[in-house]
């Protein structure tokens, strides 16, 4: 039994989408004791089958699962068409931590690595639960027979491995790219604000000399009144005097007038 890390790609990670969505190709990086491989999966889902194709680089394993086997498996488990069981196995393993996959070799291994060859088959499983219950769908691989169709399969496996990576650098790259662009539009906004907040200072200053301007007119104007009034007011008043003295002048004559008669009379 082996353990599937969680390093690399895994079934349904972004990145790792194919063209479409029931088709995928991941990465598990597997340990055993202080042996570490890795396994390259493809899978195509169908509405009531799965086809898969592993392969570590040298050796390719197939696994092919028909709708009369899924159907068998649905009865089993109490599902009510292929369709539903297939359905609830593909959610179940793309919701999966790496940690929760199991990996089994076949009954040859220990022969097979002592020959240094590879195991004619392994098995892949993970946990499904279904009505309170935990149970383990697992997916037997084969060896591809035929040296043709060996290279055959690993070929199409790292091309579509270099395709999905190919996909997620691009991806990468436009989201690196659009990053740059919200960078400088904001560099952009900082700068109009800027702007805007230089020409708004400006236009205050301006408003506030002009309405100072104004004011300081009016209060100008407003002193030269009020000393234009006060002059006229102290004029009237200085005239009024000279005309009080005159008649006080000719009064005393008057008087003067009247005792020089009164003392002419006298005389005679």
């Amino acid at each position: 039994m082996l353990a599937v890390r969680g390093d690399g790609a895994r079934p349904g990670a972004e990145g790792d989408a194919a063209d479409d969505s029931d088709t995928w190709c991941a990465r598990l990086q597997l340990t055993a004791d202080s042996e570490s491989s890795g396994l390259y999966v493809l899978s195509r889902w169908g509405e009531a089958e799965c086809e898969l194709t592993a392969s570590d680089g040298r050796t390719a394993w197939t696994c092919c699962v028909e709708e009369e086997r899924m159907g068998e498996k649905a009865e089993a488990w109490g599902f009510q068409t292929p369709g539903e069981y297939n359905r609830d196995v593909l959610q179940a393993v793309l919701r999966q931590p790496p940690s929760a996959l199991r990996f089994t070799w076949g009954r040859r291994s220990k022969r097979a690595r002592a020959n240094q060859d590879q195991p004619a088959t392994w098995q892949l499983s993970w946990p499904v639960r279904r009505s309170d219950l935990e149970l383990r769908a697992t997916l037997e691989f084969r060896a591809v027979e035929g040296e043709e169709q060996q290279r055959a399969a690993v070929a199409g496996i790292l091309d579509r491995a270099l395709t999905v990576a190919a996909a997620a650098q691009a991806k990468q790259q436009r989201s690196r790219e659009a990053c740059e662009r919200l960078l400088r539009e904001a560099d952009k906004c900082l700068q109009q604000s800027d702007r805007f907040k230089e020409e708004k200072g400006r236009l205050e200053d301006e408003l506030l000399g002009k309405f100072l301007a104004v004011l300081n007119a009016k209060k100008a104007r407003i002193r030269k009144l009020e000393a234009a009034q006060g002059g006229g007011t102290a004029g009237g008043t200085g005239g009024g005097g000279a005309k009080g003295g005159s008649a006080g002048g000719k009064g005393a004559a008057s008087i003067g007038g009247a005792g020089g008669a009164g003392r002419a009379g006298k005389g005679r």
